[in-house]
């Protein structure tokens, strides 16, 4: 017999928005132009990977209350505002 987890409100919200985040980079890695050169090819999938991590990280940072996981969210952001 298979039970259903009850998510709270808090929690739906969280998942959507990660699944909207997972879906856009999947669609930017997959429709990156790609050229002859692997090197150019990493650079143009990790653009939106990179993109989704800090969105994910700013995502978890309005939900968890885990000090350890809203340090590495955090420094995620910091590190990636520093490179803008």
């Amino acid at each position: 017999m298979r039970t259903q987890c009850m998510l709270s409100n808090v929690s739906k919200n969280y998942i959507s928005e990660y699944y909207c985040i997972l879906e856009k980079m999947i669609g930017g890695m997959t429709e990156a132009e790609l050229c002859g050169s692997i090197s150019e090819n990493f650079i143009a999938q990790m653009i939106p990977h990179h993109k989704a991590a800090v969105e994910m990280s700013e995502n978890i940072l309005k939900y968890t209350t885990l000090v350890p996981l809203q340090c590495i969210a955090e420094n995620i952001v910091r590190t990636s505002d520093q490179r803008d």
